[in-house]
Parts: structure tokens; C-alpha cells; sequence
């Protein structure tokens, strides 16, 4: 993917509302060892950034479904 591209799909992503619960999350150690585990230098929102580099890697996989009838 060209960078212009890959800036334009990142930014997009990031214009979504994404709702990650990071502790109902499972996260690969593969994934981890490619974008590396959360930034020790930020002062919070550390699991946001994890998520950030795991989706702008191309990484994420969802195995959401639907669990109540309503």
C-alpha cells in the first residue's frame, strides 16, 4: 500500500467510533512482537495506542458476535 494510502485508511480508521474493551480482548503474541507492547513513555491511554498500531499494521481480526436477542 502506498503511504498517502496507508495515511488516508489510518486516518479513517481513527474518524470511526471503534468500542474496544481491552479486557475482553485477546491479542496474539505475534501481533505484539510486530508493532511492540504499549508505550511505556505515554502517560495513559496506553491500550488505545496498542490498538492504533495493531488495526494500522493490518492485524485485527474480530470474533465479535452477536450474543443476546433483543
Amino acid at each position: 500500500m502506498r503511504p498517502q494510502a496507508r495515511q488516508s485508511a489510518e486516518a479513517q480508521r481513527l474518524g470511526c467510533d471503534m468500542f474496544i474493551v481491552p479486557s475482553a480482548s485477546l491479542i496474539a503474541k505475534a501481533a505484539i512482537e510486530a508493532v511492540g507492547a504499549f508505550d511505556e513513555l505515554l502517560t495513559g491511554r496506553q491500550d488505545d495506542d496498542l490498538f492504533c498500531r495493531i488495526f494500522s499494521a493490518g492485524l485485527a481480526r474480530s470474533l465479535a458476535r452477536r450474543t443476546s436477542r433483543s
